[in-house]
């Protein structure tokens, strides 16, 4: 019985995963066109430039050498992990993808030393959010019940908003709220309907990790949804109001 679960959540899970990818693509294939042909990736006139990648590529540098916490350099001198901390700092994806640049780095695959590999790494990473954006929502819409066609619906309509574009290409770092909101959401309604909380404190914890700007956001969108479970149950919650 468990392994047929099993196999069952998995075969959903790459299927879902396809389908994302496949979204994104897309969703992206404009700038995936306009990177390959001309040669340039789409930032618009937020700091897409003016900040977020040149930030990135200066963490990379520095957390790639092990190099001190603290540089003269940084400003008037300082801590430069906990002054980007409201960036990338961070983020755990961000070290994921510090980790496959300098896999690719090492053998010969990558050069992070100029700031003309840092736009095509954006548009990579944007890619990613995208994709990991499309799971979560997807897990979120069913754990509330959405009907297959109107998850699909609801899904798409979310993971290929202009927002997701916008703000992976922009202020790219808030890109990972986009997942993380729809992941604690998730994470909260399924301690409601099985008694399970692993998912939500996962979540909360990953948002007070990658960004202290997030557990702001997030503290107010939960606290509101939260106390709206409590007045309105569902009928499919387990835990009740006093347990709660």
């Amino acid at each position: 019985m468990l392994k047929k679960w099993l196999n069952s959540n998995v075969k959903q899970f790459l299927v879902i995963t396809f389908m994302s990818v496949i979204l994104t693509l897309i969703l992206f294939s404009t700038h995936i066109y306009e990177y390959i042909v001309n040669g340039t990736v789409f930032s618009g006139s937020g700091d897409g430039f003016r900040q977020m990648m040149p930030f990135q590529m200066y963490l990379y540098e520095h957390l790639s050498s092990f190099s001190s916490l603290y540089d003269a350099s940084f400003g008037l001198g300082g801590d430069y992990m906990k002054g980007l901390s409201y960036y990338y700092s961070l983020s755990p994806l961000m070290w994921l993808n510090f980790l496959f640049i300098k896999i690719g780095e090492t053998v010969g695959i990558f050069n992070p030393t100029t700031i003309h590999f840092w736009p095509t790494n954006q548009l990579i990473m944007a890619m990613v959010r995208a994709i990991i954006t499309f799971v979560v929502t997807f897990y979120l819409f069913k754990i509330l019940h959405f009907k297959r066609s109107t998850n699909m619906i609801a899904t798409i309509l979310y993971g290929m908003s202009t927002v997701v574009i916008y703000f992976n290409f922009t202020w790219s770092f808030y890109g990972n709220l986009l997942y993380l909101l729809p992941l604690s959401i998730l994470g909260l309604e399924r301690y409601f309907q099985q008694r399970k909380i692993g998912i939500f404190i996962v979540a909360i914890a990953l948002t007070l990790f990658s960004n202290f700007y997030f557990s702001y956001y997030q503290a107010i969108i939960i606290g509101c949804y939260y106390l709206y479970r409590l007045i309105f149950t569902y009928k499919y919650d387990i835990v009740s109001r006093t347990q709660n």
